[in-house]
């Protein structure tokens, strides 16, 4: 399988990783640990459905390609998490979250090339 193919799954399931902790996030305030809330509240179910789909991917792509080139890739889900938490959440981005994000995408760039 090309690797291209494969890095675009990991990159995908590095997304699904960084909704699943914005999910996660949301379902956290106000929760209170009982069987209802656990049935019933949409984001948590989400969140561990994306876990869920992450994992298959990845375990997927590492099947066919080599971990220590695919692996790196799950550090986008940090980049991730910052554009997505500046949208979903309203938490701001600061010059560090920028340049830590940057340094992150050379980081497994560098790895995975």
């Amino acid at each position: 399988m090309k690797s291209a193919y494969l890095y675009s799954i990991v990159v995908f399931c590095s997304l699904m990783g960084g909704s699943a902790q914005i999910l996660l996030k949301k379902a956290s305030d106000g929760f209170v640990f009982s069987l209802r809330e656990i049935l019933t509240n949409w984001n948590l179910f989400a969140g561990i459905t994306l876990y869920g789909l992450a994992f298959i991917g990845f375990f997927f792509a590492v099947r066919y390609g080599q971990v220590s080139k695919l692996y790196p890739l799950i550090a986008c889900s940090y980049v991730f998490v910052v554009i997505l938490a500046w949208i979903f959440l309203n938490e701001p981005i600061t010059i560090n979250k920028i340049l830590g994000s940057i340094i992150i995408v050379c980081g497994v760039w560098l790895i995975s090339a």
